[in-house]
């Protein structure tokens, strides 16, 4: 927990605050419209974006926050696509740094 301006202690997100379910659907809906078209866009980096920063939220490591993203790419496009896969992933990478 982290304390607020006025000393209480302020709740640790969890996954209802971040809405992962729908991060992980919206995520996984982008990566297919990707596959289809051969070309990931920006529907794709904010999905990702979205999804990796709402993982890192609850306080999930860079690697955890990988294998769960290749578990959605893998669920999603199944290797159909290596070139849009190695993408998301270094798409997702960038987000979890970002500031």
């Amino acid at each position: 927990m982290s304390d607020t301006t006025d000393g209480q202690r302020a709740a640790e997100p969890n996954e209802s605050d971040v809405d992962m379910k729908r991060a992980k659907a919206d995520f996984r809906e982008a990566l297919l419209a990707a596959n289809k078209t051969r070309n990931a866009d920006e529907q794709l980096e904010k999905a990702v974006s979205t999804f990796c920063h709402g993982e890192k939220l609850l306080g999930r490591s860079p690697e955890r926050v990988l294998v769960d993203a290749k578990q959605v790419i893998e669920e999603s496009i199944d290797g159909e696509n290596a070139r849009l896969a190695e993408r998301t992933v270094s798409i997702c990478i960038q987000q979890y740094f970002r500031e």
